[in-house]
């Protein structure tokens, strides 16, 4: 079991919808397990335990989320808005890893030993970074690998890790969303944070109904 399973029933039968971002250039479902495939052989030619991601919502995240899935890492997103020595700290915790930043992101982590740090855009440009992509169908079936970690807030302490295997998050979408549900018209404004399980949740979800994902980065009244 891998949650890798609920983009390629996504692809195959709704491959030409747009799955993320606008209705005009957006990524679709074929394009989405393209750059899964790329992101995914990138991470294996690598020595990244981890995918750390540390971006506001866009559409990197579920390229992200599913390319980790498929290379057999987890992905680990951590909270932008803390202070740069609590940002450092926890993505010491999760190196060895390859983590995908904004450009303040870039700066903040640099320096950090064992993280591979690329760039959001570069990532969107070059999900391979060289490397070749992975087979469609070629990721791991234990149903419990890790699949996400989330720091916990660390209002008590030290930040705690909560850890989400591939059968909890797989058995949530099939107990609770219908496949292919949703209209080619429909979307869903994700605006919470990547680091928040409602994140995860609904990328899983979305992708699974057939619902275009519109991240919201910044809410501007």
């Amino acid at each position: 079991m891998n949650v890798m399973m609920l983009l390629e029933m996504a692809a195959t039968a709704m491959g030409d919808r747009v799955a993320v971002g606008s209705l005009d250039g957006g990524l679709t479902g074929d394009g989405l397990i393209g750059d899964a495939a790329a992101l995914a052989g990138r991470l294996r030619a690598s020595e990244a335990e981890h995918l750390v991601l540390c971006d506001e919502p866009g559409a990197v995240l579920p390229v992200s989320l599913f390319g980790a899935a498929w290379a057999g890492v987890p992905y680990v997103p951590i909270n932008y808005r803390l202070a740069d020595d609590d940002l450092r700290r926890l993505a010491n915790r999760a190196a060895p890893a390859l983590a995908v930043v904004d450009p303040s992101g870039a700066e903040r982590l640099a320096g950090v030993d064992g993280l591979e740090i690329v760039e959001r855009d570069a990532l969107r440009d070059d999900p391979a970074g060289g490397a070749q992509p992975a087979d469609l169908g070629d990721w791991p079936m234990d149903p419990d690998a890790a699949a996400v970690l989330l720091y916990t807030s660390g209002t008590s302490g030290p930040p705690k890790t909560a850890l989400l295997r591939h059968r909890h998050l797989v058995s949530y979408v099939f107990g609770t969303v219908e496949f292919a549900s949703a209209g080619p018209e429909e979307a869903h404004i994700m605006a919470v944070p990547p680091y928040h399980i409602a994140s995860v949740a609904a990328q899983l979800s979305q992708v699974y109904s057939g619902r275009r994902i519109v991240p919201l980065p910044k809410f501007d009244p």
